[in-house]
């Protein structure tokens, strides 16, 4: 992202680690998929797939997605050690969308969730194992809930390749010629996970509150927000109200970006941001 947009202050200050994530530090193989964005350390389950969705309309062009071009050896390490190697004191906020491998990556975070040095997770789960070994939502809401995290909301994908209204390529399966079926399962979401501010030392819980409300109100959970900012940050009516709007309240770009990536077909999505600044100067 540096090399594609280097003048671009949002990604100048991010900073990168070349790092693998699981349960414990060694040596694993990443499946590298047709489409990257398919790619794991889990191997896809072609069984499952058929048993699920081997009537679904477009399911050759999904199946072939999932195809492993190559295998590659990766180092991984667990997020306890990049903690401490990079020493952070505390995560505000962590975001987990590894395929498949998402408890993995928690269980190698434990003791960081036992001492409650991670504030807020956001965590994709499944609730079909297209994966071999792949955790699901129930593996990770047990897992969490255990370690004392609240569930806030489930967020369900809704991607319009997996559509009934998607385009329909005439494909039959197994020769049942006239059989489609539209993809109906839930296959993927993000569980929103939040700790017990109350358990934190009151050394640091106003500074962490303030930033996990921030961070609430960034993905527009304002109720929850609020109830951080106003239980445990010190902040006073004034002050909550200037963080929630500044947070809470989205310019209307981010909307139109929000919106187009998801209703608008991908193709569409190169002319939008020449149409808004078209808009703009008729304005």
């Amino acid at each position: 992202m540096r090399r594609r947009a280097p003048q671009d202050p949002e990604y100048a200050r991010i900073e990168y680690f070349d790092l693998a994530l699981a349960d414990a530090a060694g040596e694993m193989d990443l499946n590298i998929t047709a489409n990257p964005a398919l790619s794991s350390l889990l191997e896809p389950d072609e069984a499952v797939h058929e048993q699920n969705f081997k009537l679904m309309r477009r399911y050759g062009e999904w199946r072939r997605e999932f195809h492993v071009r190559a295998t590659q050896k990766v180092n991984v390490s667990t997020l306890e050690a990049a903690a401490a190697e990079h020493r952070w004191d505390w995560i505000d906020y962590l975001k987990l969308d590894t395929q498949g491998t998402e408890q993995r990556v928690l269980k190698g975070a434990e003791k960081l969730l036992r001492d409650f040095r991670i504030s807020l997770i956001k965590c994709e789960v499944g609730f079909i194992p297209i994966y071999k070994d792949q955790c699901l939502f129930t593996d990770v809401d047990v897992f969490l809930k255990n370690l004392g995290f609240n569930f806030i909301d489930l967020i369900v994908y809704d991607h319009p390749f997996y559509s009934e209204g998607s385009a329909m390529t005439g494909e039959t399966q197994n020769g049942l010629a006239g059989l489609g079926e539209g993809f109906r399962h839930t296959l993927g979401a993000d569980a929103i996970y939040l700790m017990d501010m109350q358990r934190l030392p009151a050394s640091e819980r106003a500074l962490r509150a303030r930033a996990c409300g921030v961070i609430l109100a960034e993905l527009g959970y304002l109720s929850r927000a609020h109830d951080i900012l106003s239980r445990h940050a010190g902040l006073n009516h004034d002050e909550m109200r200037v963080v929630l709007l500044e947070h809470g309240v989205k310019p209307l770009k981010r909307q139109l970006k929000v919106f187009a990536a998801r209703w608008l077909p991908p193709v569409f999505l190169p002319f939008l941001k020449p149409l808004y600044e078209f808009w703009k100067r008729r304005g």
